[in-house]
């Protein structure tokens, strides 16, 4: 089982499924997260957090909030402290329906 975990899966998106979730692709992205911070969010909330990830496309993947704060300063409304997930890399991604590794 990959779930909760840092494994994000690619599914087919339906016709349902808003660009403004789906962006430019025919997939979305699902992960159910084992991150204390952002798992107590999604309880709080009530429900999914729907995201994108932490760094504009092409780009390397931030690792501080100070690096954040000053790429995307102007298009985050809100930074929330913590640990990261323990790892050093970026999570695994992963076709649904073939298991192809996408990003390892």
């Amino acid at each position: 089982a990959t779930w909760p975990g840092p494994v994000t899966w690619l599914f087919p998106a339906s016709k349902h499924v808003p660009s403004w979730i789906r962006g430019n692709h025919d997939s979305v992205a699902v992960r159910v997260t084992a991150h204390p911070i952002a798992r107590a969010l999604c309880e709080q909330f009530g429900g999914p957090i729907i995201s994108t990830s932490c760094n504009k496309s092409g780009d390397p993947p931030m690792r501080d909030i100070r690096s954040i704060q000053l790429t995307l300063h102007d298009t985050v409304d809100c930074v929330i402290g913590g640990k990261l997930g323990g790892s050093m890399r970026p999570s695994e991604i992963r076709d649904a329906l073939t298991g192809e590794v996408i990003r390892a």
